[in-house]
């Protein structure tokens, strides 16, 4: 990957909810659930971005055990907005769609991917500016 690209946090999370047997969108209903209230706002499609607020940030970080500073030099968009819940301490994930709130991405390298993460697996990055 060029230093311009960054995979995208859902294709990272996709990832990490096949290591445990989840779909994405039980993963994001767990990392943001609080007394039984889950904090995900928005509809999980092929061109959906998810952005998590700090206190999902930290439960993600926790899960995968990758230090937040490595997973905000990983995904361009780990810090890019902060989703509002019922409190600012509550974890909250909000899901877009479209190009006109998601950057402009595409498949990674099916080889950049198996060298990095030890296994085949789709992922999304974001495309490089031209």
């Amino acid at each position: 990957m060029s230093p311009l690209q960054g995979e995208m946090t859902l294709s990272f999370l996709g990832r990490i909810a096949d290591r445990y047997g989840l779909t994405v969108r039980s993963l994001l209903s767990s990392v943001t659930e609080v007394a039984g209230q889950q904090g995900v706002v928005g509809a999980l499609r092929g061109d959906s971005e998810v952005f998590l607020n700090a206190a999902a940030r930290d439960r993600v970080a926790a899960l995968c055990r990758v230090p937040q500073m490595g997973l905000r030099r990983a995904l361009p968009a780990w810090t890019r907005e902060e989703p509002r819940g019922p409190s600012k301490q509550r974890p909250a994930a909000r899901l877009h769609n479209g190009v006109e709130t998601v950057a402009a991405w595409g498949p990674a390298c099916p080889g950049c991917v198996a060298t990095r993460t030890g296994g085949v697996a789709p992922a999304r990055v974001y495309l490089a500016a031209h």
